[in-house]
């Protein structure tokens, strides 16, 4: 487990919790201390935010979506064990999801920061933030004042933000993407910390994740993509820069439907249906001889015309195959029987009549 900082916004209130879930009563500031990289998702799961790590633990901040009465609404900074960075991020579990790097936290909460009603009892609870005496800084609260933290130190009308150099460039596309069998899980390759998202042809979101250290991602899908779909992958930085987009298509194992509305016609030469555009109808007798094939048209219909008619009640199987041949279910018909019997043979009467 990580130790987890809150610095409520409405109260003015912090504490320390060593814990995998955390129960928001207000809209607060949360410090995670753990590195972009570290981090495997994020997702939001009505008002909680799910944080999973790449070592499989799970931390759970509850109500962490809960607008507040005036407004107030919560947020996450992550800070980097290693060096101390922090990284806001904003509009976790959403694509929109992006880090920004801050000084201090009064980049992130002035609202709370400057708020009259909190404290110094609150600004020793901020402190833990990492943001010192940069709190009080008159740029958050109009007017200049000097306060001491509990370093002894002070501000006087500097919020302590340095000027940065913005970052315009954009991550390369991912590569190595690759869907797998079951069509669950798409993995690849690209800039790590950087977040990937994965978008169907009509641009709905189907996951996202962040790039590993290791520059490798994983993204865990909600529905199996199985059928050949086109699906869309780009990475966008933690500057918010978003790269070009990769394309790969699902692999196609599902069979296409059982032809359906299957009609022999009374001359028994003829058999038409309905069945998946693009597909192979294929006609056999009961022996599993093929006695005809064609392809399903755009609208979905088929026809195909018979060597010898089927008019004597015989069975036959109709299948359809689809281009990497996935083979439907076999629809079933009986042929009318309208073949009238031989004529009789060998008739005789006998000798008494």
């Amino acid at each position: 487990m990580i130790d987890i900082v809150a610095l409520s916004k409405e109260k003015g209130s912090s504490y320390t919790t060593h814990s995998s879930t955390v129960t928001l009563d207000s809209a607060s500031i949360l410090k995670i201390p753990v590195s972009r990289e570290d981090i495997k998702s994020f997702s939001r799961v009505n008002n909680d935010l799910i944080i999973e790590l790449n070592d499989n633990e799970k931390v759970t901040i509850k109500n962490f979506f809960t607008v507040g009465p005036n407004g107030q609404h919560s947020d996450l900074v992550i800070e980097d064990p290693h060096d101390g960075a922090l990284w806001w991020l904003e509009n976790p579990g959403t694509d929109a999801a992006k880090y920004t790097s801050v000084n201090s936290l009064a980049e992130v909460g002035s609202e709370a920061i400057a708020n009259e009603h909190i404290g110094a009892w609150a600004i020793a609870g901020a402190a833990l933030l990492g943001i010192g005496a940069m709190l009080l800084g008159s740029s958050l609260h109009g007017h200049s004042e000097s306060h001491d933290s509990e370093s002894g130190t002070g501000s006087t009308g500097n919020n302590g933000v340095d000027s940065e150099t913005k970052d315009s460039t954009a991550p390369a596309a991912p590569t190595d993407i690759v869907v797998s069998d079951n069509g669950l899980t798409v993995t690849g390759k690209g800039e790590a910390g950087s977040t990937v998202a994965i978008k169907d042809a009509d641009g709905n979101s189907l996951g996202s994740t962040t790039v590993g250290s290791d520059g490798t991602f994983s993204v865990t899908l909600p529905t199996a993509q199985a059928n050949g779909q086109t699906l869309t992958v780009t990475a966008t930085d933690v500057a918010g820069n978003t790269s070009a987009t990769a394309i790969i298509t699902a692999p196609d194992t599902t069979a296409p439907a059982e032809p359906s509305g299957v009609q022999l016609s009374d001359d028994g030469k003829t058999i038409s249906g309905k069945g998946e555009a693009g597909s192979t109808v294929a006609i056999k007798d009961a022996d599993g001889n093929t006695l005809g094939s064609a392809t399903v048209g755009s609208d979905g219909t088929f026809s195909v015309t018979l060597p010898a008619a089927q008019a004597n009640g015989q069975t036959l199987t109709v299948t359809a195959t689809d281009a990497v041949g996935n083979t439907s279910a076999a629809a079933t018909i009986t042929a009318p029987d309208t073949t009238a019997p031989a004529e009789p043979s060998g008739v005789q009467l006998s000798d008494d009549g």
